[in-house]
């Protein structure tokens, strides 16, 4: 799992990334996630300008033998959502950190803070899955 978290993205402990660009915020899957099922089946995006609470649950994703849910690290609007994921949830299998999930524009950038950074997520990760 050494390399699995890029330096230029935040961590939440729901296996979720961000990434932000200008005032929004890129949210897909980490590839640890990822990597615990054999193949996303379908994605259920949130509607274009739906108001997210930290917390609210925005994403449902099935896989193979495993379905959940994702729920947002961040307060803001979901400004865009990733169609081609919802085509083909499979992508997420081939490049999680290329194939993101929503775009959201957020209300306080000092959420982020609150995030873990690659060094975090690594030993967060690397506890979790393997106790």
């Amino acid at each position: 799992m050494e390399n699995d978290f890029p330096k230029d993205l935040k961590y939440s402990k729901d296996y979720v990334w961000l990434k932000k660009e200008n005032d929004v915020v890129v949210l897909g899957v980490v590839k640890p996630g990822v990597e615990q099922v054999e193949e996303f089946v379908f994605v259920m995006l949130p509607e274009k300008e739906k108001q997210l609470q930290k917390g609210d649950v925005c994403i449902s994703l099935e896989a193979v033998k495993w379905s959940g849910e994702i729920t947002t690290p961040v307060i803001g609007k979901v400004v865009d959502v990733n169609m081609d994921v919802f085509n083909n949830p499979s992508l997420l299998n081939k490049d999680p950190y290329k194939n993101w999930l929503i775009k959201i524009a957020i209300t306080d950038e000092k959420e982020l803070t609150q995030l873990m950074n690659a060094n975090e997520a690594l030993l967060y990760y690397q506890e979790k899955l393997n106790a």
